[in-house]
């Protein structure tokens, strides 16, 4: 389950009853429900978040270096680590003239979120 507090218009999740290759794109958020694409409606409890993954990180466009993840044309001083021994990813953020704050991310749609916050611009996704 997710945290309906975490998501935001934009964010793309899974639906518990779709194939779990496919992922969904939030349209409007309401108090006990969400809708996504073509204007199908979920309840909170059947939607769940996506695990950030290699793959994933390319979708949103982000680029790796060994073991770090880079987004794509952004000045911002922000990237993910992967730490392989603990299987998770910390984001690292870097703002010019202060102290590097470190946070652990698990799902695709706080990568989002971090970033729109950051920019104001969505990331969008890539096939590949």
């Amino acid at each position: 389950m997710i945290d309906k507090t975490d998501l935001r218009i934009g964010n793309v999740i899974m639906d518990v009853n779709a194939p779990v290759t496919s992922f969904r794109t939030i349209k409007a958020i309401g108090l006990t429900k969400v809708v996504y694409d073509n204007c199908i409606t979920a309840n909170f409890e059947a939607i769940n978040p996506i695990l950030i993954t290699p793959n994933w990180l390319s979708k949103l466009g982000f680029e790796r270096k060994g073991d770090y993840w880079h987004p794509k044309k952004s000045w911002h001083r922000y990237h993910l680590i992967y730490r392989q021994k603990a299987g998770n990813y910390i984001l690292s953020f870097e703002p010019e003239g202060l102290k590097s704050t470190f946070q652990l991310m698990a799902f695709v749609h706080q990568v989002q979120n971090f970033h729109y916050a950051l920019t104001r611009k969505e990331l969008n996704i890539r096939n590949s």
